[in-house]
């Protein structure tokens, strides 16, 4: 399975290095390094969790430590050049296809931001359960995550409006019984993947009717995190009990 690393931990006087992936080796190699660090950050290391990007050159970065969305400027590596502090424990970040992002939270909401020279909340979802991993549609609606022990004994994979409501539910355990803490989601077309730190899988679902279409499982691919995918279909998991 070729992967790239998700959890990066970062001191104030070191920086992060961000790898890149050769597909024909399958051997990260180091591009550039960034820092992620804020003189105001609360407590250290930082602890970042998901990495997106805008316009090609802004990285937009979770920090769980110290409960903030950054956002530093690649062609200014060194510096954060914009951050946002939230009250609670951000989860998982999405660029969405109008430009903004939406970020899932611990308090049952999903943030919606727009990052310029600053980062900005624009509105916040009251869901009423505990989402994880997102991604946007083209018609404006979201597709979430829930994990079983956060839904009452349901993990499922939810579409929901703007204003908080579910449209329908694609997948949940009814379907699968073996999904369990869903943690992350990526799109491709008409296919889902969702990765499972529970079942220790990656499930590649058809969008339109919730079937399963493929498992993606090693025995080297435990509790696995964040999952990408390039427009040539390789996919790439971060492994985090297996460190790979």
């Amino acid at each position: 399975t070729t992967v790239t690393p998700t959890n990066t931990t970062v001191t104030p006087t070191n920086t992060t290095v961000t790898p890149t992936v050769d597909p024909m080796t399958s051997r990260p190699r180091r591009a550039f390094t960034v820092t992620a660090a804020c003189d105001d950050d609360r407590e250290k290391p930082c602890i970042i969790s998901i990495i997106s990007t805008q316009d090609g050159h802004k990285l937009v970065m979770v920090d769980n430590n110290n409960f903030k969305v950054k956002v530093v400027d690649m062609r200014h590596p060194h510096t954060v050049s914009a951050s946002l502090t939230l009250n609670e424990t951000p989860y998982r970040l999405a660029l969405l296809p109008d430009g903004t992002f939406a970020l899932t939270a611990g308090s049952c909401v999903i943030y919606l931001l727009t990052v310029t020279d600053n980062v900005t909340v624009t509105s916040r979802i009251k869901t009423g359960i505990k989402y994880w991993g997102v991604v946007g549609l083209s018609d404006g609606t979201l597709v979430v995550c829930c994990r079983r022990d956060d839904n009452k004994g349901v993990a499922r994979v939810d579409v929901v409006r703007r204003s908080g409501d579910v449209v329908r539910t694609i997948i949940d355990t009814n379907t699968l019984t073996q999904l369990d803490r869903l943690n992350f989601l990526c799109l491709l077309d008409n296919h889902l993947f969702v990765s499972d730190y529970g079942s220790h899988a990656v499930y590649k679902v058809d969008i339109s009717n919730g079937q399963v279409v493929d498992t993606l499982n090693h025995p080297e691919m435990k509790s696995p995190l964040q999952v990408t995918v390039d427009r040539s279909g390789h996919v790439y998991i971060a492994s985090n009990a297996g460190h790979c």
